[in-house]
């Protein structure tokens, strides 16, 4: 019996030193076949060439390579000139730094054919997240009321998720003016779109954290960028019509007043575009919030700026608030 072919999209820029780690993990996949295509994005570093050579050394009647380049500028550019090559039924995107545990294809792929409504169906997995200095924490996220918790954990985040790819282009694709936070923005877009929602309870990638990873975590440096990516979130929830609008715009409100707190951890000196200090930021979220009361406005600050300055992860507990 034939297997169906899955596929994966991997932007890639200036990666030509770790790329191969990338690349060998999912040579080592178990399941074929597979159709790979590497977008390179105006790399200068000699990783396109990487690119080719990987792909004359791996091709094979299983493993389909292309490898094309993009000049538009920007992963997410890259991703939809990726996904424009994509044919087979079931796919996702990967980013170049990530590891594929060997049986990543092989799960997703269990998991989307048994969907009761394959050509509109969404998984997600577990992940290991390791930072630059070699410490590993498993990242678990509730598989119960799926937007929700991406809105609050990014649980449809780049390297944790495969998907019909019907449902990827009926989303509309990635939003190439988002220089940030644009798998959050599309994982909310996909799952406007009610697909089924299944979920691995296994670690199947290793997601590693360097100071160019598109999975970054300093916020300052790019303000005024994430908050593009909330804003056309907003937008996105605002065209639909589920009776959970509130509460989804409740925990889009929450997203901000978390990130005002981040700008508060990392440079209490920071101050906005709009001349405001980061404390300021904070406490002008809070007060914008149309759901929450006055006396809740002062509980809530001094509580998630504390809870982010210690790092204890705990910040997501106040999300009920709002």
């Amino acid at each position: 019996m034939n297997r169906e072919t899955f596929s994966i999209v991997i932007p890639v820029h200036n990666r030509a030193r770790i790329v191969s780690r990338t690349l060998d993990s999912i040579v080592a996949q178990s399941y074929r076949p597979l159709h790979i295509v590497l977008v390179d994005n105006n790399s200068t570093d000699g990783t396109f060439d990487i690119l080719r050579q990987w792909k004359e050394l791996h091709q094979s009647d299983d493993l389909i390579i292309d490898v094309i380049c993009e000049k538009r500028k920007g992963a997410s550019a890259a991703r939809n000139a990726g996904l424009a090559l994509v044919s087979s039924r079931f796919s996702c995107f990967f980013d170049s730094d990530d590891i594929m545990h060997p049986e990543l294809a092989a799960e997703a792929m269990k998991a989307l054919t048994a969907s009761p409504t394959p050509e509109n169906s969404v998984v997600a997995w577990r992940a290991i997240f390791k930072d630059s200095s070699g410490t590993s924490r498993r990242l678990r996220y509730s598989s119960r009321n799926p937007l929700r918790n991406h809105l609050l954990h990014g649980i449809l985040a780049t390297q944790r998720t495969a998907a019909s790819t019907s449902l990827y282009r009926r989303a509309g694709g990635w939003n190439e003016s988002l220089p940030c936070w644009n798998d959050l923005e599309f994982g909310v877009r996909v799952l406007l779109c009610h697909p089924h929602f299944s979920f691995i309870d296994k670690d199947l990638v290793t997601i590693h954290f360097t100071s160019r990873s598109i999975t970054g975590r300093n916020f300052t440096h790019r303000a005024g960028e994430w908050e593009m990516s909330l804003q056309s979130i907003e937008r996105a929830l605002r065209t639909t019509d589920d009776e959970t609008d509130r509460s989804l715009m409740s925990l889009l409100e929450y997203r901000r007043a978390v990130l005002a707190g981040h700008y508060l951890r990392e440079a209490e000196s920071f101050t906005s575009s709009r001349g405001k200090t980061s404390a300021e930021v904070l406490t002008d979220r809070l007060s914008k919030s149309p759901f929450l009361t006055k006396f809740q406005r002062r509980l809530i600050r001094p509580l998630i700026i504390w809870t982010i300055k210690v790092n204890k992860g705990m910040a997501t507990l106040f999300s009920r608030f709002f």
